[in-house]
């Protein structure tokens, strides 16, 4: 980077971006594993972090959100939703219980 800022190298016009997706980033399902078990998501890690480090409500909220991310999602894309058909409803509920 120093020698193109100082114009050595001269103007960088494209670049190639390799992604990782073997290896280290991929593990293998367990037999027991449902499929929501396996595919745990980033939000869902989220939410644990924040639950660690005391921020409970927060990390409830999350995980609400993500409940309606999924059933909204599977819904749109026509998947046999597995879903929880109370997604909304529960996440609304806390929020208004909560934060009002």
């Amino acid at each position: 980077m120093k020698q193109v800022k100082r114009g050595i190298v001269g103007k960088i016009t494209s670049g190639t971006v390799r992604w990782n997706s073997s290896g280290v980033w991929v593990r293998a399902r367990k037999p027991e594993q449902t499929e929501l078990e396996y595919q745990f998501s980033t939000a869902e890690v989220a939410a644990r972090v924040l639950d660690m480090h005391g921020e409970a409500n927060n990390a409830h909220v999350l995980d609400l959100w993500f409940d309606v991310f999924n059933f909204q999602y599977q819904k749109g894309v026509c998947q046999r939703n597995k879903g929880n058909v109370n997604a909304i409803e529960n996440y609304q509920s806390f929020i208004t219980k909560t934060y009002r």
